[in-house]
């Protein structure tokens, strides 16, 4: 199995479609491993070529207790594969380590895809969580905090993947467990250590240099913020073209993987 030895670490990564010329780099959410994107490396790689990779703490990974920047480990994995430049499509934690690093390296990234997103360092003024998400947010607090992690991925659920105004009936079961999986096998890395270096200035107050094609995709039973965070980018980010789709929560590319890839094949080809 491919792995890469970065700063303390050893990050586990996946190609696909190795002759075509253009690179799509998919970045997983912070509930999910490099397996969210298994229908998206299938529909592009006859295309691009498409590149996944588990960040640490998720996955195959593994790091040591260092200092490490998510953003020099992506553009590690692009020295080490000979890529120059490549798109970048990113789920929500991944989402803003694509957007972080297109900031910090803008020659290395071609076009941007952010779904259920926000970038760091946005804290929107007066806003709070509805009471029902609140409410998930505390289960999810008191779960981790006695290390129950079964509850913390059923709080996990609630929130990212049922979406907090949805019932759990109304999600098909097979998503919904595959989802699971990988959110609860995430919480076998709890204790491995190492301190992720943020970046500075935070993205929300540089979305002005943000000079490429982004799209900005949202499942509208997403939770508020995730909402919020969208429309933000969408206004601030010059050029950028808004994607919502209906009856999905925080994993559009998992739960609609046929309308998903169609949303972004065809946005690809403009961009």
């Amino acid at each position: 199995m491919p792995y890469l030895p970065a700063n303390g670490g050893s990050l586990y990564y996946e190609t696909e479609g190795d002759g075509n010329p253009n690179t799509i780099v998919f970045v997983h959410a912070g509930i999910c491993n490099l397996r969210m994107w298994d229908a998206q490396a299938a529909a592009f790689s006859d295309h691009y070529r498409v590149v996944r990779y588990d960040t640490r703490g998720f996955g195959k990974t593994t790091t040591q207790d260092v200092e490490y920047s998510n953003r020099a480990d992506l553009i590690a994995l692009l020295d080490h594969l000979n890529i120059a430049k490549a798109i970048l499509v990113g789920c929500s934690r991944g989402g803003q380590i694509a957007m972080d690093t297109t900031l910090e390296f803008p020659d290395r990234v071609a076009a941007l895809c952010l779904i259920g997103s926000g970038p760091g360092g946005y804290n929107p003024e007066g806003f709070q969580l509805p009471p029902e998400e609140q409410a998930i947010e505390d289960e999810m607090a008191a779960s981790d905090q006695v290390k129950d992690w079964d509850k913390v991925t059923q709080a996990d659920m609630k929130m990212w993947v049922i979406g907090p105004r949805r019932s759990a009936d109304a999600v098909n079961p097979d998503f919904l467990n595959q989802a699971y999986a990988m959110a609860r096998a995430n919480y076998e890395h709890d204790g491995e250590g190492g301190k992720p270096i943020v970046l500075n200035p935070p993205a929300a107050g540089r979305l002005h240099e943000l000079d490429l094609p982004v799209l900005v995709m949202i499942g509208l039973e997403d939770e508020s913020y995730a909402l919020n965070a969208a429309d933000y980018m969408a206004k601030n980010i010059r050029g950028a073209v808004k994607v919502e789709f209906e009856n999905a929560a925080h994993l559009p590319n998992l739960e609609y993987p046929d309308k998903f890839n169609k949303t972004l094949a065809e946005w690809l080809v403009k961009a």
